[in-house]
């Protein structure tokens, strides 16, 4: 893509990358993400956010942990690909849908907390949905990313 010597990529605000549609995101190169001039390990995505568009965090090996809230009704595609740091997240009530790879290279996830409205997952193409007893979505660790126990 021509960015492999780019050190430094910042964005205005949470709400502008959330809100920007990639074809490729070029801070995935400096694997760092930089908000308002300050490198980002934990994220809170503010309620002005309904929907984290595609690759919105693609590759953000600084951020740890992400807060999600209750106005975000849309997981987009790989949005959070490759955040090989990130440990836990909580997906609340709002979110219907997870679109394929949003998680996917994950691999320090431990804690995956899933709200009770999630109606579709695309993590990984060979999905398949899971149903609790008591109706709520749960997913295999599998499906996920790799977690490790």
């Amino acid at each position: 893509m021509g960015c492999e010597k780019l050190e430094t990529v910042e964005f205005a605000s949470v709400e502008t990358v959330c809100e920007m549609y990639f074809a490729f995101n070029p801070s995935s190169y400096t694997k760092r993400l930089y908000i308002a001039g300050e490198e980002v390990s934990h994220l809170v995505i503010p309620p002005t956010v309904s929907i984290i568009n595609q690759d919105a965090f693609w590759n953000s090996q600084s951020l740890i942990s992400v807060e999600i809230p209750d106005t975000v009704t849309e997981i987009g595609m790989r949005a959070f690909f490759y955040c090989v740091n990130l440990k836990e997240i909580r997906i609340p009530d709002s979110v219907k849908k997870i679109n394929w790879g949003a998680f996917f290279g994950c691999e320090s996830l431990m804690r995956v907390f899933l709200g009770r409205g999630l109606q579709e997952i695309d993590i990984l193409r060979e999905f398949r949905r899971y149903k609790e007893k008591d109706g709520s979505p749960t997913i295999g660790a599998h499906l996920l990313c790799r977690l490790k126990s």
